[in-house]
């Protein structure tokens, strides 16, 4: 769970997270990798 507010009786599967500025339950549920992409599948810089 990332953020801040309220989470009453949320259940987050193993490999997904929950980010929320409010109602948890209003939120949706992603996979790890949306947040921390593996380093291959990070856009590439074009400097």
């Amino acid at each position: 769970m990332k953020g801040c507010g309220v989470a009453r009786n949320i259940e987050v599967p193993t490999g997904m997270v929950i980010q929320a500025f409010g109602l948890f339950s209003e939120a949706p549920i992603r996979w790890q990798s949306y947040f921390h992409p593996r380093k291959n599948e990070r856009p590439q810089k074009t400097d």
